[in-house]
């Protein structure tokens, strides 16, 4: 793999810089934001290969950031993280349909897979 850029936004820096870490050690050249603003900034300004997100962001949650992100960069693959169940993520209709779930905890791999499989799209959900 060649540096994909991976933007990883969360508001806990901790759990950021945790993912980032993970997705260097893979080969991803990750990038960081602390809520939607700060992301969006950088769509503008560089290239980015998938977006990772937390999916309960402040002020613009995570599927908020994705539509603004996805107006920016059609077709960006996105990759939701949260620490909602995955049956109540589905239930509450959180994100739309199909998309791409790694509910917390997740061990390095199945990080690492679930980006994959979204820059692909062939994702299935990880997690618990």
């Amino acid at each position: 793999m060649s540096d994909q850029v991976a933007l990883v936004v969360d508001d806990d820096e901790d759990l950021r810089e945790i993912m980032c870490r993970l997705l260097r050690r893979v080969g991803y050249a990750p990038v960081t934001a602390g809520c939607a603003t700060e992301a969006l900034a950088c769509l503008r300004d560089g290239h980015v290969d998938v977006l990772v997100t937390d999916l309960g962001l402040p002020h613009v949650d995570g599927v908020g950031l994705a539509d603004a992100a996805r107006s920016l960069r059609p077709g960006l693959p996105v990759l939701y993280v949260t620490g909602t169940p995955k049956a109540e993520v589905d239930r509450l209709r959180l994100v739309p349909d199909g998309e791409p779930v790694l509910t917390k905890p997740f061990t390095a791999a199945t990080l690492t897979a679930a980006v994959r499989a979204a820059m692909s799209g062939s994702y299935h959900h990880t997690g618990s």
